[in-house]
């Protein structure tokens, strides 16, 4: 299952922009972990902020995200962060909400299943994001429904429901 809200301007100037951001939700660190060094080893620029780090390594973080950063002499943009919805909700809010970026939930399930009492951060994802993509290999129609709600306004009507098999970074 793929959902997705789009905003066809958007998309065009962030493709255009090397400054865009995607925000990859995840809920496991050993999957951020994976991911990040997946793209890492493909020379895409990634990076992770959640809990388990220091706060120097997050304020760190924080400001390459803000700011970029100088490899080899050339500014060098985040084009991927993998974080949890716990530092999505609290310490990454602000700042993201003054960038332009794609919020991308892995394993969306999680939200319908995890998103009551175990990570209720699930629960408080909204689509005030410009592009939001949720993804996920097991939900039935309950679990659809689940974060649909969460996730968009009733009565939207960019919506699109698709299933995705083997999809891959370009």
């Amino acid at each position: 299952l793929t959902v997705s809200k789009r905003n066809e301007n958007h998309l065009t100037v962030s493709k255009r922009n090397e400054n865009h951001l995607t925000v990859v939700i995840s809920p496991l660190l050993s999957l951020i972990h994976d991911q990040m060094l997946s793209l890492l080893s493909k020379g895409i620029c990634a990076l992770a902020y959640h809990g388990n780090m220091s706060y120097k390594e997050k304020q760190m973080t924080k400001n390459i995200i803000l700011n970029g950063m100088n490899i080899r002499g050339n500014k060098k943009y985040i084009k991927i962060l993998f974080t949890t919805p716990e530092s999505l909700i609290g310490q990454l809010s602000n700042i993201l909400n003054d960038l332009k970026h794609t919020l991308v939930i892995d394993e969306a399930h999680c939200i319908s299943s995890w998103g009551g009492d175990f990570r209720p951060d699930y629960q408080k994802i909204r689509s005030e994001y410009v592009n939001v993509v949720a993804l996920t290999g097991s939900a039935d129609q309950r679990v659809e429904n689940d974060i649909f709600s969460v996730l968009f306004e009733s009565g939207h009507s960019n919506m699109n429901f698709h299933s995705k098999y083997d999809l891959k970074y370009s």
